[in-house]
């Protein structure tokens, strides 16, 4: 199991090492080639040099050499210093005084959607943004419903009235519904996706770790370390947290699996991350109509499997209690 999530973080920091070509969001649309079946090979013309960075692996390339999309039937020559290319019959191109061009085949796995973009390579993109934005949103609604699970645990009395009141207020309200006012009022992007998720996930942390609390601080030896006078910030850090160890472990694998389908869900409705970014969400919302065409059905039977496995990987970790 936590050989797995280890290939999955390392995809996640470096997905540009995996795919063939590093054009950042695999935004790349091959002319001429759209809706092609997995296994295509594509001719192409690259003109320029490519610059080698190691940054290029986690953020991909900014600009990326230019590339000209040959058809079956296209064809190039040289006259003089010029470069004469007509990637089909109706039309010419020409680039005087070429520097460099080289001849290369792209072969698209998994095929092209209706833009002529890579699928596999917005596959691999997509588990950056669902799994990344899903851990940020996990670190924070854990972090959250630590602190405040502590307060209502620990101090009880009209902070604990006032955390239950707040924790009961926004359980009422269904999580999906919740996220979507969230998310329209922070408006997208990546921190405030982070931020609308955290929000909807927190309480179930809150709740499991107040009932610890609450739980531990009867114990002889928080009772002794609160007679001899120790802080409560080192109560909690020395004494507490040590204690919660498994119980948080399994809030974070359940949180991970909500967040990862919180924001699938969002971005398949449009409220998650910038249009131009692959995500998995948003690739389910623009393939799923192809579900019900024979020789598509992959597009958007991909998105939706990786979601699911994940989702289901995160459950299956938080009921083992471990990664």
């Amino acid at each position: 199991m936590r050989f797995v999530w280890a290939i999955l973080f390392l995809l996640c920091v470096f997905p540009y090492a995996v795919i063939p070509l590093r054009d950042k969001h695999a935004a790349f649309q091959w002319e001429y080639y759209w809706l092609s079946p997995p296994g295509t090979k594509i001719a192409y013309l690259e003109i320029g040099q490519e610059v080698f960075s190691y940054g290029a692996l986690v953020w991909g390339e900014e600009k990326a050499p230019q590339r000209v999309v040959l058809s079956k039937e296209g064809r190039y020559w040289w006259k003089k210093d010029t470069l004469f290319v007509m990637p089909v019959d109706s039309v010419l191109l020409f680039f005087p005084h070429c520097p460099q061009v080289k001849k290369r085949v792209f072969t698209a796995w998994l095929g092209t959607d209706a833009l002529g973009r890579d699928v596999y390579s917005r596959l691999v993109l997509g588990l950056r943004t669902s799994l990344g934005i899903g851990l940020l949103a996990m670190v924070c609604a854990v972090g959250l419903g630590t602190l405040l699970g502590f307060l209502a645990g620990y101090y009880g009395g009209w902070i604990d009235n006032l955390i239950q009141w707040l924790m009961a207020t926004l359980w009422s309200v269904p999580s999906v519904l919740l996220a979507m006012v969230l998310a329209f009022l922070l408006g997208k992007g990546t921190l405030n996706l982070v931020l609308t998720i955290a929000l909807v996930t927190w309480i179930d942390g809150a709740r499991i770790v107040r009932t610890q609390v609450q739980s531990l601080k009867e114990r002889p030896f928080i009772e002794a370390a609160q007679s001899l006078g120790l802080p409560t910030r080192r109560i909690l850090w020395k004494h507490l947290l040590p204690n919660l160890h498994e119980e948080l472990r399994v809030v974070a694998s359940a949180t991970l699996g909500v967040a990862i389908l919180l924001e699938s869900g969002l971005s398949f409705l449009g409220l998650g991350v910038a249009p131009e970014v692959a995500s998995w969400g948003q690739m389910l919302s623009q393939y799923y109509p192809y579900l019900f065409l024979p020789g598509y059905r992959h597009l958007a039977l991909l998105p939706g499997g990786a979601i699911a496995l994940v989702v289901l990987l995160s459950f299956f970790s938080a009921r083992k209690k471990r990664f």
